[in-house]
């Protein structure tokens, strides 16, 4: 008990910081998983990611299983930071459900820590755990969890943070690892809390930490080079994925508004007359700009095509929010005098409490069988935006036959079949056309023989057909890296090994 008591401000203040979290992660130990948006096609994905890695894809872009078998390549285009994770997860044991769990619980509790940390670098112990609550209790990301189930933004959140600690606390060695998890933890989040970033950097004349930026943005070529240079290959820019007045603040989700932050830059203001000090400038403009990207009165903004394409829901703005509030949240208290602070701090658990309250009552859940998600089938996008753009009639049903005669006739043996890759041996009775029920996307290629032949996919299901002469054929359909990947991948593998060189650089210097 002793040593209990003995225990630094510092260390009481990081323990209540984990209790806080609990609150919002709890709900996560119980049997099964909750209904929400996105929250079972994250488990679908994530079991048919970890498929298509344990046979060997890496990177792994193309999704053999989803889409009905057709195969589906979302994993080129959306945030593949926690499929990776969960993947890694899994190993240990843990069923998909309960990896998906984890990586949500470990996003709230890393992300909190983080938070803790970098305002501990600005304020006095009580002021960064309060900041920290503010995150932790902030109805967006109950809603983010809970409703949405959208386990990439809850891993950005996580990422943000610890980008915004390095770069505060200049660990040059450690930013660019940092911004490479950033920006394969989500698309739309990625990108804005990335501009949040540079822009604080700005504001806080930090200009020598840009190549190290650089260096990790390198670092994630792997993923956001061919997600930009590959969109042109599917229906994503032709198609509307979400009408953004739909999904604006109203009445009726008026409670994802964070509150708490606001009542404490007004406080703020109050008792100061100005605000002062650059970085709560900052900090209280991206406040201001997430809130009114997320209220009707931004609704002329999302009539351009260019920012639904990249950020699609306008509530996403809040996510500023997250970042943004607990710095004023902080900022307040430690203006406030001493005798009000508690009735302050009163209020804002108030505040904190409702919605916390109205989300836990909402959560709803349900229990499925492993298999369910490990069978799972589906494209687990929206409008199967990611669908290639010569795909005409889309799959309705698993084809009886991987691999089978469209023109012809003889006897097909499959000796060889995975997420990449298709062998079999063809006895064709006559010069026939083969068909290989898995849509043709970049990297697919097919040899018979050991020689290269011409792939037709111009068949209005964009499966592959090749021409087979009459007798015993070998052939070989194997997806790899195209030219430009295989670039993207190079500049990933070079930005990663400087980035490790540097890091033990700077050791050596230190410990020198």
């Amino acid at each position: 008990m002793k040593n209990i008591r003995n225990l630094p401000f510092v260390s009481w203040a990081f323990v209540c910081v984990l209790l806080v979290a609990a609150l919002v992660i709890l709900p996560l130990s119980t049997r099964g998983f909750f209904v929400s948006d996105d929250g079972d096609w994250m488990i679908i994905r994530l079991s048919a990611f970890f498929q298509s890695l344990r046979e060997g894809q890496f990177p792994v872009r193309f999704l053999g299983r989803l889409n009905y078998g057709y195969g589906y390549p979302v994993a080129n285009f959306l945030y593949p930071g926690f499929l990776y994770i969960g993947s890694i997860i899994h190993l240990f044991g843990f069923s998909f459900v309960d990896s998906t769990k984890i990586i949500l619980a470990g996003s709230v509790v890393g992300a909190s820590v983080c938070i803790f940390l970098w305002l501990r670098r600005h304020f006095h112990i009580w002021a960064s755990f309060l900041g920290a609550a503010g995150f932790i209790l902030s109805p967006y990301l109950f809603f983010d969890i809970y409703t949405r189930g959208s386990v990439g933004e809850v891993v950005a959140f996580f990422a943000a943070a610890l980008t915004l600690l390095v770069f505060d606390s200049q660990m040059l060695a450690f930013l660019p690892f940092a911004v490479g998890f950033l920006l394969t933890s989500h698309n739309s989040l990625a990108l804005l809390f990335l501009l949040l970033i540079c822009f604080y950097g700005v504001f806080t004349g930090k200009g020598k930490m840009w190549p190290y930026i650089l260096l990790g943005i390198g670092m994630a070529s792997f993923f956001w080079l061919p997600a930009l240079f590959d969109k042109r290959f599917v229906v994503f820019d032709m198609q509307t994925i979400a009408n953004p007045s739909i999904y604006l603040i109203g009445i009726n989700n008026s409670t994802l508004l964070n509150i708490v932050p606001a009542i404490a830059g007004c406080l703020y203001w109050q008792k100061r007359k100005i605000i002062r000090g650059r970085e709560t400038q900052f900090f209280v403009g991206v406040f201001l700009v997430g809130v009114f990207m997320a209220i009707p009165l931004s609704l002329p903004l999302w009539n351009t095509s260019l920012l639904v394409t990249l950020f699609q829901f306008p509530y996403r703005f809040l996510a500023l929010g997250l970042i943004a509030g607990p710095w004023l949240i902080a900022q307040a208290y430690e203006t406030i005098v001493r005798k009000e602070r508690r009735n302050w701090i009163v209020l804002w658990m108030i505040l904190w409490a409702v919605p916390l309250g109205i989300g836990y009552r909402n959560i709803r859940w349900i229990i499925q069988p492993e298999g369910y998600y490990t069978t799972n089938e589906a494209t687990t996008t929206v409008a199967d935006e990611y669908m290639p753009k010569w795909v005409i009639t889309k799959p309705q049903m698993r084809s009886p036959a991987r691999v089978e005669f469209f023109q012809g006739r003889g006897a097909i043996t499959v000796n060889t079949f995975s997420s990449h890759k298709i062998m079999a041996v063809i006895d064709a009775k006559e010069k026939s056309v083969i068909q290989i029920n898995t849509i043709y996307y970049p990297g697919w290629g097919i040899e018979v023989d050991g020689q290269p032949v011409l792939v037709d996919y111009h068949n209005g299901m964009g499966v592959m057909r090749v021409e087979v002469p009459q007798g015993m054929h070998k052939i070989s359909v194997e997806f790899r890296e195209t030219v430009f990947r295989f670039i993207a991948d190079s500049i990933s593998l070079i930005s990663v090994i400087v980035g490790f060189c540097l890091f033990f650089v700077r050791r050596n210097r230190l410990a020198g």
